[in-house]
Order: structure tokens, then sequence, then C-alpha cells
């Protein structure tokens, strides 16, 4: 059973042991462990937060028969603790889960979808979710399949940003973070706290079938498959992946995660001063010293770089790639450093790593990998006027945003710069003197109603349109 000391305690840690907000919103799915959370909230509300606001959304995806009952059960449940209940119902037209190959991953970023819309209208800025310690071993196992690097082997945090793709450089709304309070508890503990308290829950049966979800099948090994077969045979192979041992590999990921994490701060602090963002070329400078690579693994230096790039880089898979950095690009690095070769050229996750020494320094200029002609047609961008007056993300680099000015405007079209295509034309409308020497192959040009050409981020534009450009935040800098 959960004392709720405990999760309190849990809670606070958190928010940072910060102060918690007086309005939270709870992902409630009528599940043991969403209701189990709601339940122990309102307690915590009682006693040590009188003035907390707590709302809960219930997702009806409406795949199963009686869900949309199930959902109004469940607010007229909570609702009695004094939570605000809300149904948002999800409408996947014509597809199912039998015809979505990922449905999984669809069905959890639809539901993320109607969280931050709800939190946004609420004006709430946290969405406490249920996972528990079984899912995190759950997540751990899925990982270890996958060969994922230490990093993704620490699975869920108790404190992140909604994974939704940002549509705007800026918000009226602060980002949403996710909070886990119930991370460090099993499920046995999770449902004897129900039934001590007489709280009850609704069975989703559809977390039982294995054929499902993947994650349904970790919870069967996990939960049953390992458990009935080690009472058969105590010295099965199988030992090696039961519950003490997945606990004990996540705790040592967990462990050289922390400390990689720490030096990555540290060496960022350290070369905080030779960090050069340009982001109208979108290029970064590094200037570092040869000890500055030897003295920190593999790990740490992968990690650092990994972090530093992201917000130049294009690459669709960003996020799951930084076994490239830290396998291909790091030992490649180190070899270049105990050379006598004074540059080389290196090109990972879309961005070409320029690299020279001199006067005893390592110098690396990042830019974003050199555009081929046949990739041109996949990264332009054309569209007419019903898109102005919205953001728009560039080759998944620059945010733009076009506002018109006195003039009827039908046709735009965003374009990578490419010299000997596009140079003489700004010279012909801008002028020699206002066109810069030096512009990055690939940064955005914009064609306007097929006739006027504007360069954003060297302040370019025609009289009959305004341009906002940003480029992309380092999510991985995020505080």
């Amino acid at each position: 059973m959960i004392a709720l000391e405990s999760f309190g305690h849990s809670l606070r840690q958190c928010f940072g042991n910060s102060v918690i907000p007086d309005k939270l919103m709870i992902a409630l799915s009528g599940g043991v462990d969403s209701v189990c959370l709601a339940y122990l909230l309102t307690k915590y509300r009682e006693i040590y937060h009188p003035k907390l606001q707590i709302s809960a959304i219930t997702v009806d995806h409406r795949y199963r028969d009686g869900s949309t009952e199930e959902a109004k059960s469940i607010g007229s449940m909570v609702s009695e603790w004094g939570i605000d209940h809300h149904i948002h119902t999800l409408n996947y037209g014509n597809l199912s889960s039998g015809n979505i190959s990922n449905f999984e991953e669809v069905a959890r970023m639809k539901r993320y979808e109607g969280f931050q819309s709800t939190c946004n209208k609420l004006d709430i800025s946290a969405l406490l979710v249920a996972h528990n310690f079984d899912d995190q071993l759950e997540t751990y196992m899925q990982r270890v399949q996958q060969n994922s690097t230490v990093f993704g082997l620490t699975g869920l945090k108790r404190n992140s940003l909604i994974p939704l793709q940002a549509t705007s450089p800026f918000t009226a709304h602060p980002p949403i973070s996710v909070i886990r309070p119930l991370l460090d508890y099993s499920k046995k503990d999770i449902i004897a706290t129900c039934e001590d308290n007489g709280v009850t829950w609704f069975e989703d049966h559809t977390n039982k079938d294995i054929s499902l979800t993947d994650r349904n099948l970790y919870r069967y090994l996990l939960n049953d498959y390992i458990p009935k077969k080690l009472e058969v045979n105590p010295d099965s192979d199988l030992k090696l992946i039961d519950r003490a041992s997945l606990t004990s590999g996540y705790n040592q990921a967990v462990d050289l995660a922390h400390y990689a994490h720490k030096q990555v701060e540290y060496l960022n602090t350290k070369l905080e001063s030779n960090i050069e963002i340009l982001p109208e070329h979108s290029m970064i400078k590094l200037s570092m010293e040869p000890s500055d690579i030897n003295d920190n693994g593999p790990l740490v230096l992968g990690r650092f770089f990994y972090e530093l790039m992201y917000p130049i880089s294009p690459s669709k898979n960003y996020h799951w790639s930084f076994s490239k950095i830290l396998n291909n690009f790091i030992p490649r690095l180190l070899d270049f450093i105990a050379s006598d070769k004074p540059s080389a050229k290196f090109t990972y996750l879309n961005v070409l790593m320029d690299i020279k020494k001199h006067q005893d320094l390592i110098h690396i200029k990042f830019t974003r990998q050199p555009i081929i002609r046949l990739d041109v047609s996949e990264i332009k961008q054309s569209f007419n006027s019903s898109h102005l007056h919205q953001w728009i993300l560039f080759d998944r680099r620059y945010w733009l945003y076009f506002k018109a000015q006195h003039q009827d405007i039908n046709d735009i079209e965003i374009l990578p710069y490419e010299p000997k295509l596009h140079r003489k034309l700004l010279i012909d409308q801008f002028g020699d003197r206002k066109v810069p020497k030096k512009i990055t192959p690939g940064t955005p040009i914009i064609l306007v109603n097929k006739e006027y050409y504007a360069l954003p981020t060297f302040n370019l534009s025609p009289s009959v349109i305004d341009i906002e450009w940003a480029l992309k935040d380092n999510i991985y800098h995020y505080k």
C-alpha cells in the first residue's frame, strides 16, 4: 500500500521539490493505476494543498464496445471526489487497430493531442500520468530488445515535456510537463492501495491482448510467463530477465546515464564561451582543446555533440539516432585527433562537421549537410494565402511566419538557397551591396507570387510581405 506521506514526497520530487502548481490535470483511463493516482491526489489535497484544483481527462478511443459508457461512469466516480472531469473522444475515421500498422503509436499521439488541447483550454501546465515501476520495466525490456543506448534504457522520466511536435517557436501557453509520481511504486502497491481503501476501477481487457501491442506482450512476459517458468525450473536462463535482474539492469543504466548527463553539463559550462551559434546560417562553431575530447569518454562526448547539433539538423529520426554519433562519429573523431591530418569532414544526422586543427585547438564548424538536386523537391514547400499568419517549419530547422502587406499573396514557395541558381536573382532585386557575400547553401529563400524573392534570415524581403523567422529551439537544453 502507498502511504500518503510517501506519495507526497514522490509528487514533490517530480517538481524538483519546488512549488506544486495550484492546477493539475490527471490522464484518467479508469484503470487501477490512474484511479489510484486520482484518489491519492485528492487525499494529498485534503491535507497538504487545499487550494489545489484537480481536473481529469478520459480519452474515449471508441475501439471497443462500451467505452463511451465507461468514460461517463469514470467521470461520475471522480466527480464525487471533487475532480472536474472531461471526456475527449477520438475519431480514427475508417481506420482501426487492425489496419493501422503502428496503431499503438498513433493512439498515443492522439491521446497526447487531446491532453494538450484540454490543458491549454483550462490553463493547466502539468499533466499527471499514472506510469508505475512495472511500466518502467516493460519499457526497459522493450528498449533492450531494440538495442537502445544507455539513455534510452533509462525509460520514463519523472518530469518531461509533452511528446508532441511544436506548432510554432512561440506559444501563448506554457509548455506542458508530463508528471509521473507513481514511478517508484509497483502494480501490486497500487492495487493494494485501491483495495485497502475501497476504491473501484475499470478493467480494460485489451491490455491483456498480446497481439494488440508490444507493451502487452512485455507485460505478459514479465508478470506471467517468466515467473511461471521459473517456478518449474528455478535454474532456467530466464532468471537473467526476471523482475529482479531487470530491476538491477535498469538501476545500473539510470546511474550511468545520470553520471554522463552531469559530465555533459560540465562540458557545456566549460565550453560555453567557445560555442558560437549563427542562426542566420544554421551554423554552429566550436573550439575545444584536444584534452576536452580525450579526457571524456565516448558516451559523454557523443551526448555532448548530439545535443549541440539538434537545432541545425533536418534529420527525420533525430531522437532515435544517438547511436550513430556514439558508434560512428566519435570513433572517427578520436582517430582524427590522434592522427597527423590537419582537417577532416564527417556527415551524420544530416549535419556536416568540418574539423580543423589550428594553434593547438580543434575547430569544428557544423552546418546542414549539402542538399543534392534530387532532394530539393522533397524539401521545398509551396502554399497559398490560406497559410498566411501561420508558423511553418521549413526543412525541420527554420520557423517562418508570413504576413501580407498591401497586396494579395496567391503563391508562396520556400526553397533551399543554391548559389548558382539564386544569387544573381537576389542581386537583381536588392542590389549587390545588400546581398551578403556568404550565404550558406540550404538557407531558406522565398519566392512570392512567382515574382519577388526574399531571404528572411538576412532581413531581405520585398515590400509586399513581412516574414518573421527563428531557428528551432534546442529541446535538449530545456530546463
